[in-house]
């Protein structure tokens, strides 16, 4: 059976799924993977620098967004969204919507998206800077801390800070708690998905940590069948 590589080219670390006899055996990152097997398939998702990928056997997912479209799910965004935004809403519209749910999909990353998903498509979607860019954007000023994440209880009650490194750290979970409720009391999700390396600090209930090249693995079964 042939080897799958779904490449998730993104800005900032661009990864590669190495899929075998159906299974992701793997994930690694772009620049790691040799993409030697004799017999193998490469899907594409791409918002990055363009990679040299000469004489491999390579689809691109973009080919597959219409102007109101991709594949059979609505979607309702300019062409400006994101491959790897689009592919990820397509394997929630196909799994995890049913009759009037509302589903909506946080990629917590670099940046984190918000994408709603319903019957009626890709409905729309916000774009934040990521939990750790914020806390990263304290170096614009001079002798600010910049903390790890790892450290900002997220979910704690915010207290009144008395510290450089307190006020950084409450504002952090200010930052975090309010968007995220605001959200949710505007659109009132039936379903929560989060993805991403900050996914978990949003919801664990339903956390795919590799979405999106399950999700270009179901496109490439998808557009088989056609």
């Amino acid at each position: 059976m042939k080897t799958i590589y779904t490449i998730d080219n993104g800005n900032t670390n661009p990864h590669v799924g190495i899929f075998k006899e159906g299974q992701l055996e793997k994930v690694v990152p772009l620049k790691d993977c040799q993409f030697n097997e004799a017999n193998s398939e490469i899907i594409l998702s791409s918002v990055g620098r363009d990679i040299n990928l000469s004489g491999k056997n390579i689809f691109d997912v973009k080919n597959l967004r219409s102007e109101k479209n991709f594949l059979d799910m609505p979607v309702d965004y300019s062409p400006t969204l994101g491959m790897d935004r689009l592919a990820c809403a397509y394997w929630v519209f196909k799994n995890h919507v049913k009759n009037e749910e509302k589903v909506l999909l946080i990629d917590a990353g670099t940046f984190t998206t918000y994408d709603l998903i319903s019957k009626k498509g890709h409905e729309g979607g916000f774009i934040f800077p990521g939990l750790q860019t914020f806390l990263k954007t304290y170096a614009a000023g001079a002798n600010l801390p910049i903390l790890d994440l790892k450290n900002v209880n997220l979910r704690d009650e915010v207290n009144l800070p008395h510290s450089t490194e307190d006020a950084i750290g409450e504002a952090a979970k200010v930052y975090f708690q309010m968007t995220f409720q605001s959200i949710l009391e505007t659109f009132k999700p039936d379903l929560i998905i989060t993805t991403g390396g900050e996914g978990k600090y949003f919801s664990e209930a339903c956390f795919v940590p590799h979405l999106i090249h399950m999700a270009l693995f179901e496109i490439r079964e998808t557009v088989n069948k056609l």
